[in-house]
């Protein structure tokens, strides 16, 4: 019975060969840009640009991230990332936080505490209404993610270079990931069909095993 059972596992649940742990931001990113009307990836964009590291081989945007004048930290969790912000903050103010690398310095006061500010949900929402604070005030996208940044000139230009040359890579990439799932689905589709003698087989092979051991 337990072969029987392993084996329609495998055929009725192959997708799990697909699946993989989420480790980036993108996941709440895509969540909240809809919410708010962000252009399609520009959010998910601009975390890149921000905290984007390489993890498993895939480049992704780092929930547990700090800029500390200058110098990025990333930590496995939030609980080291907080340990090291408690410590930093006595003495120093230039640090920008999370998935968006919100400024301490500057925005601190829309937060309650450092929790808040460091817990991925939280940091995405608030980027996402100053940005599109920015995008209001200044009636340009490439305004509001450069005003995002920095209101120096020089580093504004560089900044938004930089969020484009993402903003490609993550627009290039779900167009692949579109093409992959509908591959994908067209294979399951055909795995069945060719299959549909073996999958009765095992489903009338199960339902003999569980007369047998229940009844």
């Amino acid at each position: 019975m337990i072969k029987t059972v392993i084996l329609l596992l495998l055929i009725f649940n192959t997708s799990f060969l697909y699946s993989s742990p989420i480790y980036d931001c993108t996941k709440l990113i895509n969540n909240i840009e809809k919410k708010h009307k962000i252009p399609n990836k520009l959010l998910e964009a601009i975390s890149l640009t921000e905290t984007g590291r390489t993890v498993g081989g895939k480049y992704v945007a780092w929930p547990w991230s700090l800029n500390i004048s200058g110098e990025s930290f990333f930590f496995k969790n939030e609980k080291d990332l907080l340990v090291l912000l408690e410590k930093k903050i006595k003495s120093q103010k230039n640090i920008d936080i999370g998935c968006m690398q919100i400024s301490y310095k500057y925005h601190k006061k829309n937060f309650k505490n450092i929790e808040e500010i460091s817990d991925p949900k939280k940091n995405i929402e608030w980027a996402a209404l100053y940005l599109k604070k920015l995008f209001n005030k200044h009636n340009s996208w490439n305004k509001a993610i450069a005003k995002y940044h920095s209101s120096n000139p020089k580093r504004m230009k560089n900044y938004l270079t930089k969020v484009h040359k993402n903003w490609r890579y993550v627009r290039q990439n779900k167009k692949k990931s579109e093409i992959n799932l509908k591959s994908y689905n067209q294979s399951q589709k055909l795995f069945f069909r060719e299959n549909k003698e073996k999958i009765q087989f095992f489903k009338e092979q199960l339902s003999q095993d569980l007369k047998k051991n229940f009844n």
